[in-house]
């Protein structure tokens, strides 16, 4: 397979700022946490050994070794006067300590060269640093076509990470060729006997799971497809698909996705503040319900409709089976409503009308996250499906105890690993909710049977802390701007549709009768009654 993934490219040159000299050496802050190499300057005559640590964080004024990973950097001078850059690897930090000869004169941030394809501002600082912070850790995780989860401890393509934030990071970059190339590392690292989707690609041996792992070779390609309305990889991977549904099948016990490979992890949620509350089968089988779902999607799309009531036979065994084995009768909840189990139920088609009312009731009364990075997202996108984007956006913004307002009151400049224990302070998965900025608040959809926004509805959901916002996502069809503003009980849209886009724009409350104007290629702007 030839890939024409951009290589990775300098982006930024950050000159550092010096914290403190001393008899050891030079403390140095780059004012942000991130991903690229140092610059040392050696003056002429300047002879021996540099040495640079680097961290995430600071302990007792030098750099944590906790937070380094063991990132540190070596340089001999001979007496010529020169800049040596390190090559071949990059640091992930935001401190470094060098001590010996030389000073580091710049920081390159470094990372694939996808460039910026969408913006959001707003007057909401907690939803802008959101944005700042996932691009930040995004970019950083995206070195040589593979999208990892961490840019310095592990520095592994995880399939549950890669998957979790592709549509969000598919909107926000120019990213079609690096995508390509890592869907095609998901294809090639399918195990060809069993059916088992590895947990990262390209491999290297990790823990992970059957269901939010292996499930992007469903998720990333169907992603893909909606996207930038590219069908490429649908019918080669679609037999592959069908035998990652061979090996959940071969790995279930009435009906449940028990196990995977004898010796890995089986994981269902993961990184949640509290210890996992979800068995693995639950979540894995609401992966297998979506996963099936999308198969679905594809089957129809490359005619092999045939194979439709296979899968959604399958579809109904697995929701009524998880629904006896985890939904209490006499409430109507999934495993005590904890941690999004409700979300999770209700996404993947089961509960009733006692479920959804818990599951809202639960985040309008406590507007935090107490999910994983699976629960995190699905909770936040229902909330916004079920009207209640005001719920959302607190939890979006909460700043106890948990919550990107935390992580924001904390300094911080990328996402972390977990909401409060301190590892890495730069792993993109939280930040699919991201997606929801373009989607939910700036309201940029497609049509229900579009695909690379060929057809695009304008809906965004208005928020009493959120009193103007306006951005721009790139398609493959050209720029969709918007941007609106409260004032004196009205709305003012500014919408920038591209030429040949039909598009609509829907605006009221969505508890009650919406309704629809019809834009036109170019500029609108409208003013109408904010609702």
């Amino acid at each position: 397979y030839y890939s024409d993934c951009p290589a990775d490219k300098v982006s930024k040159k950050i000159k550092p700022r010096v914290l403190r000299r001393d008899e050891d050496g030079i403390l140095y802050d780059f004012g942000i946490n991130t991903a690229g190499v140092p610059v040392v300057r050696f003056d002429e005559g300047v002879t021996g050994r540099c040495e640079i640590v680097f961290s995430e964080e600071l302990k007792d004024g030098m750099p944590d070794p906790h937070h380094g990973a063991g990132q540190n950097f070596w340089a001999v001078n001979d007496g010529v006067a020169r800049d040596a850059v390190m090559r071949y690897t990059w640091a992930a930090c935001r401190y470094a300590y060098l001590r010996g000869v030389g000073e580091l004169v710049s920081f390159w941030q470094i990372h694939t060269a996808a460039p910026v394809n969408a913006s959001f501002t707003s007057d909401n600082k907690v939803l802008n640093w959101l944005w700042d912070a996932y691009q930040n850790t995004q970019l950083s995780n995206m070195h040589r076509g593979i999208p990892s989860d961490c840019p310095h401890i592990e520095r592994r393509g995880y399939t549950g990470d890669g998957q979790l934030t592709c549509r969000a990071a598919m909107k926000m970059l120019d990213a079609k060729a690096f995508y390509e190339k890592w869907i095609n590392d998901i294809s090639d690292c399918q195990d060809r006997i069993s059916g088992h989707v590895q947990y990262t690609a390209p491999y290297i041996k990790s823990g992970g799971g059957p269901g939010g792992w292996g499930g992007a070779i469903v998720f990333v390609p169907v992603a893909f497809w909606d996207i930038y309305g590219d069908d490429r990889f649908l019918a080669p991977m679609y037999p592959q698909m069908l035998e990652y549904f061979r090996y959940l099948e071969d790995h279930s016990e009435y009906g449940l996705v028990t196990s995977d490979k004898p010796g890995e992890w089986c994981l269902g949620d993961w990184c949640t503040p509290d210890l996992i509350a979800l068995p693995a089968p639950f979540v894995n089988n609401y992966f297998y319900v979506k996963a099936l779902e999308g198969a679905i999607r594809v089957a129809h799309h490359i005619g092999r409709d045939e194979d439709i009531p296979m899968m959604q036979k399958r579809i109904a065994y697995r929701r009524d089976v998880t629904r006896a084995a985890y939904m209490n009768p006499f409430d109507g909840n999934f495993i005590g409503n904890r941690q999004g189990a409700n979300g999770f139920a209700l996404d993947m088609g089961i509960g009733d009308d006692r479920t959804k009312e818990h599951f809202i009731s639960h985040y309008r009364e406590n507007p935090y996250y107490d999910t994983g990075i699976f629960g995190t997202e699905i909770v936040t996108r229902l909330l916004f499906d079920y009207g209640e984007a005001e719920t959302a956006v607190k939890l979006m913004t909460a700043d106890t105890p948990h919550g990107f307002g935390a992580w924001k009151k904390w300094g911080c400049t990328t996402l972390w690993e977990y909401w409060v224990i301190s590892r890495s302070h730069s792993h993109p998965m939280f930040g699919a909710v991201v997606e929801n900025l373009l989607s939910e608040i700036l309201g940029i959809k497609q049509t229900a049977n579009s695909r690379g926004f060929a057809s695009v509805v304008i809906a965004p959901k208005l928020v009493s802390c959120v009193g103007r916002a306006k951005g721009y996502m790139g398609t493959p069809h050209g720029r969709i701007s918007v941007a609106y503003e409260k004032k004196n009980g009205h709305v003012t849209y500014d919408v920038d549709v591209p030429v040949g886009v039909p598009a609509t724009l829907v605006w009221g409350d969505a508890h009650n009768d919406q309704e629809t104007v019809i834009l036109h290629e170019g500029h609108n702007t409208l003013t109408l009654p904010c609702v």
